[in-house]
């Protein structure tokens, strides 16, 4: 036990914090984890993701998605949604989407691909939605967790039709930005904070969400399938931006003291 939760101490902190909000209910979030790829192949390196989640939570239901589950899904579920779904421009915005779609409908877990579980997230179950923050500033969309048709996620699925119109093939956007702006973390980002009903939802804390090894519940590996060239170049100047700027600055003043 000790070899799997780490420091102890930290740990029962932050699981006392999730036990102290009361329900009406014990288990509000269901016992599924949820999973997508392009097919059942999933590429090696990320194949570590999909057995961790499954040697935690040996008494779930595990639903891995291809992307011709996700479309079979809304088409059977959620009709009114397919002509959207399908026009989206970019293969990420779908598989964003139908993430919120699938948590709505069934509930669970859904983790990306590029996240490995380290412990059981049983301790969490007790509340209706948990969704992780990040920094600088917003929320991630990459490990959401959800009772079965909760408020949030029904706002964020009618919200996306409008998003899609006015961000999706924006002509003054990075592509980058079209993905975040219309599903990605920048839309669940917005959403949240147009939701009124906060005190249903709980944010991850950050030693559960990777900060902590000894607390957290998972593990970050590289990903970002989805990116092109502007998503890389934007990263690289996001860690290497100071440096950068350093680097200009001392070339301006050192050509200003040899004028």
């Amino acid at each position: 036990m000790k070899n799997r939760l780490g420091n102890l101490t930290n740990v029962l902190p932050l699981i006392k914090f999730f036990h102290s909000r009361k329900s009406g209910s014990f288990f509000m979030i269901p016992k599924i984890i949820h999973q997508t790829w392009k097919t059942i192949a999933v590429p090696p390196e990320w194949e570590e993701s999909r057995t961790s989640w499954q040697r935690f939570h040996p008494d779930w239901r595990y639903m891995f998605w291809t992307d011709s589950d996700l479309e079979r899904f809304i088409t059977e579920r959620y009709p009114w949604f397919l002509d959207t779904y399908r026009s989206y421009p970019y293969n990420i915005q779908r598989i964003d989407a139908a993430r919120y779609f699938i948590l709505y409908e069934l509930g669970g877990i859904y983790s990306d691909l590029d996240i490995v579980c380290e412990r059981s997230c049983d301790f969490l179950l007790s509340h209706p939605a948990i969704i992780p923050k990040t920094e600088p500033l917003g929320f991630s969309n990459d490990l959401l967790m959800s009772e079965p048709k909760h408020p949030f996620f029904l706002q964020v699925i009618e919200n996306l039709e409008k998003a899609h119109r006015k961000f999706s093939r924006h002509p003054l956007l990075l592509r980058h930005f079209r993905v975040m702006l219309s599903t990605g973390p920048l839309y669940f980002t917005k959403q949240y904070r147009a939701f009124r009903g906060k005190d249903g939802i709980y944010i991850l804390p950050q030693p559960l969400y990777g900060s902590d090894k000894a607390a957290t519940i998972v593990r970050h590996i590289p990903g970002g399938s989805w990116h092109a060239w502007d998503s890389r170049l934007l990263g690289f100047l996001f860690y290497r931006g100071p440096m950068i700027l350093l680097v200009l600055a001392a070339l301006f003043f050192g050509w200003l003291l040899l004028r």
